[in-house]
């Protein structure tokens, strides 16, 4: 290991070191001083009197006169208790006492942060020293006015030794504080310069508590003054650095710094030294933070900016760190200000500086945000070319400064400018933007064809959203009215779905409403609604370090524990709201769209572009589940359709399942899925009636629609609306009107579709070409425009929404029911929020004027049979068979349906290929759900109870010579694709699998793990009368929702609350309110326990995590199980009381281990399989007899060449890529993506019993993060989530709530086979993460410990263990190893007990015990196992035969298909029907193989080839003839495969189980498992892979010469090089599933700096980061030579470099 981690790393200041230094204790005191409060807040009555008494000493004033000094004295003590940052006059809480302002006017020390306006010019020195003689009496004078005010004594008793402290220690940091004061004024610049080194010191020393009293507001003025000594550069370096320190150790002292911001500037236009200009920029960038408006004002853009390139790293990061605060308070009459900065602004978008370009990003997006009512101005700040260097930003950006902030940044800069400059859209389309739409969703601009598999680019749901936020701005605009009216119900839904909350620095001019986060608006929320008026929060404002906030819901104010920084708050439901939070509609906008313009001028472009975006859209849709994401793609989709020609229209129809996604969509039960499907299905049938008149009777459009009217009619309890009057010269007809009323407030639950009777449907489609007809006729085909005026309803929606923005309030009704759920306060400024029942009116208004316009009452009646009527007769025959001879005419009768790519029923419309029916021809999932085929081929392929034993296997063999085999008896696998692929259809349509996502597109892991904690207050049980359990004597504590009860018990018992004689410690130990958060998650290991715990009565188990146990016990209303934990507000604001009692014997504490996976071994045979029914949980879901139909059609596949005793052991029928349903694997890894669903383990009930039931519908790494997430401990599963999505963690600073706990140890080099068993005996049980270290070697972490788990895999290879079949060996470092080149399969042995079988077993059980640990430590293997061998592991070997040798032993396989021949040939004379016993014996005996040999020639007897194994009694005088070839094939394989080796693979299972369950390994097939536990071995290294996964980083970036040298030595490397390489720099020879992109962490190169040559020098590396540190070689030949020098001699051994 390697402790340096590159010499271009910026280093940290001096200040900041001695700063973080001395900060320690001042920390640590203050942490315990937040935690008092936080625990005394709710239960103690004491702490809840001091915090009284430092609210009443800021809010209130003495109603006694006192002496000058009692007033000082008061003021000074008051700013030791206050946290006020103003205790001026200006202070809103001191204006209201006269003489108390005047007492703190006159205060001379400026520790409380006053404003520069307090200023005095009382003599200094007399004043302080007048209050720090007496520190006694300034004790007593204080308890006299407490006393005097009400408060008890005891309360300053309780920290009077502590304002003893203050007091000496404020006095002599006064006093040493004016002496340096007086030095600054001195005119000899000798000791100016040495009062500033000497000031600097103890500011750099001190914080805020050391330094109380410091004399800021007269510091501040002469540090200014000595700024001006233009001669003495050390003087101004010294007086900037002292200003600088102020502000680090005094935060509020900004107030009166900010006076020196003119000075600062000038040292930055006129560089004199550069030490002083980057001085400068350190102390302007900590006043932008709270005073960006004056910088701004000052000229401050252009100053920071003018030398940037100049500057240090550090100093180009605090300039653009400035430039970005400052442009948060920008307006559009400030352009002067910063418009000629912009040019450097734009060049800083090429740096490689990850913190620039993010500060750079920032920076414009302020910008952007700032000026987005002014499109002038956008126009002006993008005429530089911003738009082009964003777009090639976003196009080229190196991975490792692209992160996914600065990414989602970019996007929204686009986004946002687009959408208000719609002149930019129409230059930027012209600028190749549909090569930039697929390069972000692609990965490359290559055009997208048609009828190819997409595969989209990893992106996280943020990403895709801004995203498709920037192809919606591409295109124009959706109208207001009509069938988008609705729109603005939608959009109004959702700003009040949740209550937001706004805070703002009252300290700071001209600030704007910054809102909290989503979990903390929660939070905030619920302490509103309950009627709590205090509300503390851990947040982190203005800082990275969390801090404790208190909000006062009473005043609406906010104030930092800490510091004492005050913050107004307010709500967006409140009626005194903030006109700057509203997105104003009236804002100004451009009188024309240009992207109309486009459109009409140039339609190919536009065509191109929408064809483009159209095919990214669906492949997006059907691939998420995150509802924002898809809520946009179906607005882009609108958006689209919308503008687009009716002939683009026909042609997207032929390339797009536009009619079974509607149709899909129309049966959700999300309503904005269900209006969304509205929407487009009119626009639609507007464009093309004709065409999609047939495409919805086929897809079940139309019935979905008549399914919403049918459903909505029967509802009870409809009410007329309130407020909305509807004349008599309405043109609503009265069926409309009986749909008009409300309905009941629940969601819309639509019908499942297979319930419908098939004789509606046949009638629909017998009217088809009439409704076609006569739409065509009324002028509505291939129409855009507006709908005619008898929309009245459309318009009384749009009449409603423009009423609800008008500030007057609507007349009220008597006995009438509100629009709303409840009624809200009357705002000027925010609308009422509209109801589910405004949406659902909406829905069944559309449903019936859709029906109205396109399904109308006439009816053609037609000779011609329907597609379902067809498959519906053939169904029926199907199902009516009683022989399985006579199933082969229906099922042709299917397979012609499926494969007919030609036909139609109607005449008029003759649809040769649709996208509707893509693999599938013309039968649509529709059809065939609702012809019953589903059900009938799932009764035809199962186990009837009537069923003899082999019937259901000739049906199985039936079906695969009609779907599998053409009539030549050729393999052909398209029918059975083509059937398999239209079930999965029906599965996409109907299923409808909830997923628990937490509202917001995901919220970063340390915020979840900091904000989700669980209240809990311990009690004694009031009947327990045992002296040794003591009385809880503290507040509330703080539990980890993943701390298991047993981890409770642990932390009573170490503060003493159980006293014991045998423990000593335990004793004396005492309550520490310090430690008020119970964390530990360890596994509940087995101990004798003490502590008995209980919630209302309910012992808990102590191997329970708290969340379960407050969700099973706790008391709060029923909790909903399909809601997001997050929504359980009860289980994370209530105060939940645990009793505690002593131990007995006889508490029966039963276990909550809940199995989620069955631990019975998977079926063997075929007939199993095919009986496995579905887990139960499933049973409830709609659409489980469509996955039990795909489960016995995928089952079928595998097991076919069993059926028909072919050889094709690893040729399925069904391809991979037709297995895996898109839509269902999106909802299984979005449902991943959630930390808190992760932690709490609150799944979907069919999360987990889904995958293992149906593990082909997955893709490997969703199957793999799903064993991750749901088989190991939440510690490894949230570590998992930080590793693949680094999103998550992003803004965390490295602290994600992650505790792996690490068992470390010690091996010896020359013993790692004999030290390993026993380390793997140990913690076979363990949940700790095994780390590794060598003897003699300082190296740690995990580069040593891959390397540990490399080498054990090669010790287990060694010949001497004689545990493997041999097919060769090698010697290396003198030890001889098996040579297995088709993988390790176990050497057969006797069964029989012998020393040799139980050595064997051992080290079977060793291994076992090894591959575990390695998989759940996520550890690799450098061994290669054959397929039969993990079919051992998984429990499928049972069904295993003559193919299976082949992978084990090729020599072996060859010479048994030699035998085999004999028996084929026999075979065929037995089935020769015609020919006579006599005559079938005689050519039996004359069987000879191609050469003319005999069986008997062969010389073989029943002993096992290569060794003395009998395979039966007296094997060896058994010779092998044409009589028993088969009981010898039979034999020899079941010996080889199973029987004998039996014995050493259940020792291996055993060995696995100890660590892990063996059915959590059900998720793979055996062709998967050498990924699982092996990664991948070698193959060809690309550029294009390197160059996007190879990270550079501290000295380099992606165009160093360095770093495209060392990727071109890579790409040539060959397998042996690429082995040692990625054992050099990792540690093991292997990399992980998905290649170098899996490496956690990524491959990093950084620059080595080196004195001399750099090709004198040899590369180092850290293999615990994956590091590799390369001097800039000046050619690839000397890289690569020093290289490999480097790989060969650093090989074994881990060192410092």
């Amino acid at each position: 290991m390697d402790d340096d981690k590159g010499s271009g790393e910026p280093s940290i200041r001096r200040s900041k070191r001695l700063e973080d230094r001395s900060r320690i204790p001042s920390e640590d005191s203050s942490d315990k001083r937040g935690k008092k409060r936080k625990i005394s807040n709710t239960s103690s009555p004491e702490h809840q009197s001091k915090y009284k008494l430092r609210k009443f000493l800021r809010s209130t004033s003495p109603s006694f006169p006192s002496t000058s000094r009692a007033g000082s004295t008061l003021g000074n003590v008051n700013k030791s208790l206050s946290s006020d940052p103003s205790q001026s006059t200006a202070s809103p809480r001191s204006a209201t006492s006269p003489s108390r302002s005047s007492t703190l006017k006159a205060e001379p020390d400026a520790g409380s942060s006053a404003g520069p306006s307090a200023m005095s010019t009382t003599n200094p020195t007399e004043s302080s020293d007048d209050n720090m003689n007496n520190p006694e009496d300034d004790i007593a004078r204080l308890q006299n006015l407490l006393e005097a005010r009400g408060v008890p004594p005891h309360v300053l008793t309780s920290f009077g030794s502590r304002m003893h402290l203050f007091l000496n220690r404020s006095s002599s940091t006064m006093s040493h504080a004016q002496q340096l004061l007086g030095k600054l004024q001195s005119k000899q610049e000798t000791q100016q310069l040495d009062a500033c080194v000497e000031l600097c010191q103890m500011l750099v020393m001190g914080n805020e508590e050391t330094l109380a009293g410091f004399p800021v507001r007269q510091s501040v003025p002469l540090l200014i003054n000595l700024l001006s000594a233009e001669d003495n550069m050390h003087l101004m370096l010294q007086a900037c650095r002292a200003l600088t320190y102020i502000m680090e150790s005094l935060p509020r002292s900004t107030s009166y710094v900010v006076e020196a911001v003119p000075h600062l500037l000038l040292k930055l236009k006129s560089i004199q030294c550069m030490d002083v200009a980057e001085q400068a920029l350190a102390a302007l960038d900590m006043l932008s933070k709270k005073h960006a408006k004056s910088i701004l004002h000052s000229g401050g853009l252009s100053a920071c900016l003018c030398f940037i390139d100049f500057f240090s790293l550090n100093a180009q990061r605090s300039a653009l760190n400035i430039t970005a605060n400052c442009c948060q308070v920008v307006t559009s009459n400030d352009g002067h200000l910063f418009m000629e900065s912009i040019p450097v602004l734009i060049s800083k978008l090429n740096t490689q500086d990850k913190k620039l370009l993010e500060s750079c990003c920032l920076t414009f997006s302020r910008l952007v945000e700032q000026l987005k009512s002014s499109p002038a101005m956008l126009m002006e700040l993008c005429k530089d070319g911003l738009i082009t260097n964003l777009q090639q930003l976003l196009l080229v950006g190196s991975a490792s400064v692209m992160t996914t902030n600065v990414f989602t940044m970019v996007l929204r800069i686009l986004s946002t400018v687009f959408r208000y400059c719609t002149s930019l859209t129409t230059e930027f389309i012209k600028q190749d933007a549909s090569g930039t739409i697929r390069s972000l969703l692609v990965g490359n601009k290559t055009p997208v064809e048609i009828g190819l598999t997409l595969t989209l680019l990893h992106r996280s749901s943020n990403e895709l959203f801004e995203i498709l936020c920037l192809c919606a701005e591409l295109l124009p605009q959706l109208p207001k009215y009509g069938v988008f009216s609705v729109d603005n119900l939608i959009s109004g839904n959702d700003e009040e779905k949740h209550r937001q909350w706004f805070y703002r620095d009252t300290s700071r001019e001209g600030e704007p409403w910054q809102s909290f986060s989503k979990a903390e608006n929660k939070i905030i929320t619920a302490s509103c609604d309950s009627g709590e008026s205090d509300v503390v929060l851990a947040m982190k404002v203005n800082s990275n370090v969390a801090a404790d906030f208190t909000l006062d819901l009473s005043t609406m104010k906010m104030e930092n524990e800490e510091t004492g920084e005050m913050y107004d708050i307010t709500s967006s439901r409140k009626k005194t709201f903030i006109p700057e939070l509203l997105h104003s509609t009236s804002k100004e906008k451009e009188k024309e769209d240009c992207r109309l313009t486009l459109l009409n001028d140039e339609p190919a472009l536009y065509d191109e572009l929408c064809q483009t975006m159209l095919l990214l859209l669906f492949e997006v849709y059907r691939s998420s589940a995150t509802p924002n994401v898809r809520y946009k793609c179906l607005h882009c989709l609108l958006r689209i359709i919308y503008h687009s020609r009716p002939d683009s229209i026909k042609s997207i129809a032929e390339l797009l399942p536009l009619s079974s996604t509607v149709a899909g969509m129309l049966t959700s039960q999300d309503s904005r899925l269900v209006i969304y499907g509205l929407q487009l299905s009119e626009i639609l049938m507007k464009k093309q009636p004709v065409v999609f008149a047939v495409y919805f009777k086929r897809e079940g459009v139309m019935h979905a629609v008549k399914k919403i009217l049918a459903e909505s009619s029967s509802m009870p309890g409809r009410s007329n609306i309130e407020s909305v009057s509807i004349t008599s010269s309405s043109t609503v007809s009265e069926k409309i009107r009986s749909f008009v009323g409300s309905p009941p407030r629940s969601a819309i639950v639509l019908p499942p579709i297979v319930s419908e009777q098939r004789s509606n449907f046949e009638n629909e489609m017998r009217t088809t070409r009439a409704r076609a007809k006569e739409a065509t006729k009324s002028g509505e085909a291939g129409s855009s425009a507006p709908e005619s005026s008898d929309s009245s309803y459309s318009k009384r929606f749009e009449s409603v929404w423009r009423k609800r923005r008008k500030p007057t309030t609507l007349k009220k009704k008597p006995n009438k029911h509100k629009l709303g759920s409840c009624p809200s306060p009357p705002s000027a400024l925010s609308p009422s929020p509209p109801s589910k029942d405004d949406l659902q009116q909406w829905v069944r208004h559309q449903a019936d004027k859709f029906c109205q316009k396109y399904l109308s009452e006439e009816t053609e009646q037609t000779s011609s049979p329907t597609v379902l009527d067809i498959l519906s007769n053939a169904v029926n025959q199907l199902s009516s068979i009683t022989d399985t001879r006579d199933s082969e005419t229906p099922l042709k009768q299917i397979k012609s349906l499926l494969l007919d790519t030609s036909r139609d029923t109607d005449r008029d419309v003759t649809v040769t290929s649709s996208a509707d029916a893509s693999v599938g021809g013309t039968l649509s999932s529709f059809e065939l759900l609702h012809a019953g085929l589903i059900e009938t081929l799932l009764k035809f392929l199962t186990p009837q109870p009537s069923d003899r034993e082999t019937d259901v296997l000739q049906r199985i063999i039936k079906l695969l010579e009609v779907f599998v085999f053409n009539s030549k008896n050729e393999f052909e696998p398209t029918p059975y694709s083509a059937l398999f692929n239209k079930v999965q259809q029906c599965l996409s349509q109907i299923e409808h699998f909830p997923v628990k996502v937490n509202d917001g597109l995901g919220e970063s892991l340390s915020k979840v793990s900091s904000t989700y904690q669980i209240k809990c207050l311990f009690r004694k049980h009031p009947d327990n009368s045992s002296s040794s359990i003591r009385q809880w004597g503290s507040g509330t504590v703080k539990v980890d929702p993943l701390a298991y009860v047993q981890a409770l018990e642990k932390y009573l018992l170490s503060r003493g609350y159980c006293r014991n004689d045998e423990d000593e410690d335990a004793e004396s130990s005492e309550v520490s309110e310090e430690e008020d958060r119970i964390v530990s998650r360890q596994q509940p290991s087995p101990t004798r326990h003490r502590l008995t715990l209980t919630i209302n009565n309910h012992p808990l188990p102590y191997n329970m995590t708290m969340y379960q146990a407050i969700k099973k016990y706790g008391t709060h209303t029923r909790l909903d199980d399909e809601a997001h934990p997050a929504s359980h507000s009860a289980v994370w604001h209530n105060i939940h009381t645990i009793v505690y009692k002593a131990y007995e014997c006889t508490d029966r504490v039963r276990s909550s281990a809940v199995k989620m996976v069955d631990e019975e071994p998977p079926p063997s045979s075929l007939l199993e399989k095919l009986s496995l029914t579905s887990p139960m949980v499933l049973d409830s879901y709609k659409g489980i007899k469509v996955i039990q139909l795909l489960h016995i059609l995928h089952t079928i596949s595998h097991e076919w060449c069993l059926l028909l005793k072919t050889d094709d052991y690893n040729n399925p029928i069904l391809k991979p890529s037709l297995l895996v349903n898109q839509q269902i694997a999106a909802k299984v890894e979005r449902q991943l993506q959630d930390p808190l669903v992760i932690m709490t383990s609150e799944y979907p009930k069919w999360f987990v019993p889904l995958p293992y039931y149906t593990p082909f519908l997955f893709p490997f790494h969703i199957r793999l993060e799903l064993l991750h997430a749901t088989a190991f401990d939440r510690d490894r599963a949230l570590q998992r989530i930080v590793d693949t999505h680094p999103e998550l963690s992003a803004g965390s600073e490295g602290r994600t709530g992650v505790r792996l706990d690490k068992d470390k140890r010690c091996v010896d080099r020359d013993s790692v086979f004999a030290q390993g068993r026993g380390i793997m005996t140990e913690l076979a049980a363990s949940t700790s993460l095994l780390e590794v270290y060598y003897v003699g070697e300082v190296g740690t972490g995990l580069g040593p410990t891959l390397e540990f788990y490399t080498l054990l895999s090669h010790a287990f290879q060694q010949s001497s263990l004689g545990m493997w079949r041999e097919n060769g060996s090698y010697t290396a470092n003198g030890k001889t190893y098996v040579s297995a080149p088709n993988g390790f399969y176990p050497r057969a042995v006797s069964q029989a007990d012998s020393p040799e079988l139980s050595k064997l077993c051992d080290d079977f059980t060793y291994l076992g015990r090894v591959l575990g640990k390695a998989l759940i430590d996520n550890r690799i293997l450098d061994i290669t196992f054959s397929e039969p061998f993990y079919r051992w592991l998984l429990g499928t070997h049972e069904k295993m035969g003559l193919a299976a040798i082949r992978d084990i032993d090729e020599v072996l396989h060859s010479s048994l298909k030699q035998v085999e021949i004999f028996a084929l040939k026999k075979e065929a004379v037995f089935k020769q029907e015609d020919l006579t016993a006599e005559r079938k014996e005689s050519l039996i005996a004359q069987i000879t193989d191609d050469n003319g040999a005999t069986l008997e020639d062969l010389c073989l007897d029943f002993v096992l080839p290569g060794t003395d194994i009998e395979l039966t009694a007296g094997g060896q005088n058994v010779p092998l003839t044409i009589d028993n070839v088969e009981e010898y094939l039979c034999a020899v394989v079941n010996y080889t495969l199973r029987e004998g080796v039996r014995k050493q693979m259940e020792a291996l299972r055993y060995g696995f189980s100890l660590v892990m369950p063996l059915s959590n390994l059900q998720l793979f097939y055996a062709n998967e498992m050498s990924q699982l536990l092996c990664g991948t071995g070698g193959g060809n290294w690309t550029e294009e892979e390197l160059s996007t996964t190879l990270q550079p980083d501290h000295g380099y970036t992606a165009s160093s010469s360095a770093v495209k040298h060392l990727i071109q030595v890579m790409t040539e490397f060959g397998p042996k090089e690429q082995r040692a390489f990625l054992k050099f720099v990792t540690g093991c020879p292997r990399l992980p599933v998905g290649g170098f992109k899996s490496l956690h962490p990524r491959l990093t190169v950084v620059k080595k700096s080196v004195d001399g040559p750099p090709d004198s020098y040899l590369p180092s590396v850290m293999t615990c980061v994956n590091y590799l540190k390369l001097p800039d070689y000046t050619c690839p030949q000397s890289l690569r030579s020093k290289l490999l020098v480097a790989i060969s001699e650093g090989q074994n051994s881990f060192h410092l470099s």
